[in-house]
């Protein structure tokens, strides 16, 4: 049992699994704020075309490294390596868009199709996040290992994606990035899996340790 109260880094199991999920809830809200940012600088308040010159707006060499080390190890759905890819290191001056003064209508037509899906999958992944944030407070086993088997799922894209991806444009620190994601995740897998265990065993304690109720004394009695 001493085993069990302890794991990873000397802390008990529930300590690491607030560190997991809370690190993840904030590695989400910062991945779905800087898409929803970019998204509408792009777009222009989501009015608009995309154009160079608004491409050329959002062209921040800070921000895959920012938003890649909160994510390292603990997100994983977005697309990889970094979240932000397809909007930075562009040949802006080859694309076939306008300069500038794109069209601009109202509604919601100017959005990608995978800025739209980009979005709905964080947010179903972050009401995950939110659920085992909440299942960790309340000692609940269930919605944990339904995490534990989103974010295993999770693993296998990132494996897959490791195994088949071309050498163009991976070089070795992209690579070594992928590695590093995939070591941090399967710790926090592991973390996880332990501390599911340990709330079953001290679940099936109290089970055992309570009294019979009124009725079963009742119906077992003399």
């Amino acid at each position: 049992m001493r085993v069990a109260r302890k794991c990873g880094f000397r802390a008990s199991p529930r300590a690491s699994c607030f560190f997991i999920g809370y690190l993840s809830l904030i590695a989400s809200l910062v991945a779905i704020g800087f898409h929803v940012v970019i998204v509408f600088i792009v777009t222009s308040g989501f009015q608009c075309d995309v154009s160079k010159e608004s491409l050329r707006a959002v062209q921040w060499k800070w921000l895959d490294p920012v938003v890649g080390l909160i994510n390292l190890g603990n997100h994983g759905f977005y697309p990889f390596p970094l979240s932000f890819h397809y909007y930075n290191n562009i040949p802006i001056d080859y694309m076939p868009i306008t300069e500038n003064q794109p069209a601009c209508y109202p509604g919601m037509l100017h959005l990608q199709i995978i800025d739209i899906l980009y979005f709905l999958v964080n947010a179903v992944w972050l009401k995950f996040v939110l659920a085992f944030v909440g299942a960790v407070h309340k000692k609940d086993p269930e919605p944990i290992r339904m995490f534990l088997v989103m974010s295993t799922v999770k693993l296998a894209v990132q494996l897959l994606d490791l195994s088949f991806q071309s050498s163009f444009g991976n070089t070795v620190v992209l690579t070594s990035f992928k590695i590093a994601d995939i070591c941090i995740a399967t710790l926090y897998l592991v973390l996880i899996k332990k501390y599911i265990t340990y709330l079953r065993i001290e679940m099936a304690r109290k089970d055992v340790d309570q009294p019979p109720s009124y009725i079963e004394c009742l119906i077992n009695g003399p």
